[in-house]
């Protein structure tokens, strides 16, 4: 239905002449000939037009009838991987998947490293160039596959860390590689996307969702608002196993965040023979019988270990005793189990354990110690944001693990690590890759957008730097607990 205000919008945004328009209507009772008349424009009918409307009104019109035809793009921007998802914005359905690695992983594998990058003349344009490039690849593989054409895509969604979302629109994030750790952007955005070189509709919008501390992005808020935890009333925490390795706390109506320093340990990174979650990674590793057993993505001839494969291949070997608490692995000598002490090797850089003989692939000592690092980092984060909030570890019911584990973590793995303090006999849920289905939700719920701006505003965010407390807590974690 049309009045004189949106008539007049539709001349301002078009910027063409009155007598080049013609409004198609279903029914020409909706608007009278006076005000057709009033604006120069012809009235007709006709039953395959199509308004397009967006987040914040209208997008376009188009020609025929493209309803069936509206797809929206949700990706997760991550520090080594992006991941797209395409949406039918109709029914809401997933279309399809597309993730590479992030091309920017040439400058360093961490945020800080890009952050330093961003810094060098020149810095930041390349690396907005670099993830822009990649997006438009994902979404023209996407489009390409299911035979879409790009220009049907009018929404997209971006979530990532904090300096990835400043990165992606431009915005310079130098300030969070120095204390204070204070990013420039922390509020949602709602953009035309051409703005960051996004190749879909010539007004496709871009939603990105607020961060929520210096190092907590929107990939936390997404995490949030897809499994609800603003609304939480029994304690329950959650868990991104990255490289910044963030923490969310929901308790009795409060919302308490931090990030911690994990590595990329676990995703597969600084690993001898790490790789990322591609086809041909070994995903989890079984000891019994005097035979090691893995399983790999895809079921395809492995290529190396990633984050879930190499977080059950060090927890059995401390289970088997391979590993001492300290980390150590044990000199052949050691070990009552021959068929195991035959694996032990002396490499370059210390003992190593043979996991597959063809093609090899094995754990050094190096990578072990990366994992003890990383969950350090992660179990010092969890004790200090417990006690921020007054709560015990006895005093949670359900522990979620999110990040590029995907579902093949086993929960006996992260407790064999010593991941989560000791003490925890509630419910671990592995739950995947939050931030990619946080930012589905974001592409077809006007709610879910609004919401994640209030958890942004009510969030406390606990700065662990600031604390004594964390680096005691750090120190004590790096030991393995007891089978």
């Amino acid at each position: 239905k049309m009045g004189r205000e949106e008539a007049h919008l539709l001349r301002e945004t078009f910027g063409i002449g009155a007598e080049d328009i013609t409004i198609h209507m279903l029914d020409t009772d909706l608007m009278d000939d006076d005000l057709a008349a009033d604006h120069g424009w012809k009235l007709g009918l006709h039953s395959n037009a199509t308004v397009v409307v967006g987040p914040d009104g209208i997008i376009g019109f188009e020609a025929g009838d493209t309803a069936s035809e509206c797809y929206g793009v949700a990706m997760d921007i991550g520090t080594n991987t992006v991941v797209a998802s395409l949406v039918d914005l109709g029914d809401g359905r997933e279309m399809g998947v597309a993730s590479s690695i992030n091309p920017q992983v040439i400058h360093g594998d961490d945020v800080i490293s890009r952050i330093r990058f961003a810094k060098t003349p020149g810095g930041l344009e390349k690396l907005r160039h670099e993830i822009n490039h990649l997006m438009n690849g994902l979404i023209h593989e996407l489009t390409r596959d299911l035979k879409i054409e790009p220009r049907r895509v009018y929404v997209c969604s971006l979530a990532g860390n904090t300096a990835m979302q400043h990165i992606v629109v431009g915005v310079s994030p130098v300030d969070l590689g120095r204390a204070p750790y204070r990013a420039t952007l922390m509020s949602a955005v709602e953009a035309l996307a051409s703005r960051s070189g996004v190749d879909a509709h010539h007004d496709c919008r871009l939603l990105m969702p607020p961060s929520l501390g210096g190092f907590v992005g929107g990939d936390i808020t997404a995490l949030i608002i897809s499994q609800a935890l603003h609304r939480k009333r029994v304690p329950t925490l959650a868990v991104d196993l990255g490289t910044n390795g963030e923490i969310v706390l929901a308790a009795n109506g409060r919302l308490l965040v931090c990030s911690t320093a994990a590595g990329p340990a676990f995703e597969g990174e600084r690993i001898s023979c790490g790789v990322r979650a591609i086809g041909g990674a070994i995903e989890d590793v079984r000891i019994a019988g005097k035979r090691i057993s893995h399983t790999t993505i895809g079921k395809k001839q492995p290529v190396g270990i990633c984050g879930s494969g190499l977080v059950a291949a060090v927890g059995e070997l401390r289970r088997v005793r391979v590993i001492e608490p300290s980390g150590r692995i044990k000199t052949p000598e050691q070990l009552s189990e021959k068929w195991l002490a035959g694996r032990i090797v002396h490499g370059d850089r210390g003992r190593e354990f043979i996991l597959v003989d063809d093609p090899l692939i094995k754990l050094t000592q190096g990578d072990i110690r990366e994992v003890q690092l990383g969950k350090a980092a992660i179990c010092a984060g969890i004790k200090v944001l417990l006690a921020a909030a007054d709560l015990g570890l006895e005093d949670l019911r359900t522990i979620l693990i999110a990040g590029s584990f995907g579902s093949s973590v086993r929960p006996a793995s992260i407790k064999a690590l010593g991941i989560l303090p000791p003490g925890f006999g509630g419910k671990i849920k592995v739950i995947g890759n939050s931030a990619i289905e946080g930012a589905k939700i974001f592409l077809t719920s006007a709610e879910a957008r609004a919401e994640a701006r209030e958890v942004a505003r009510l969030v406390e965010h606990v700065e662990l730097f600031t604390r004594s407390e964390f680096k005691d807590e750090f120190y004590t974690s790096m030991g393995f607990p007891d089978p």
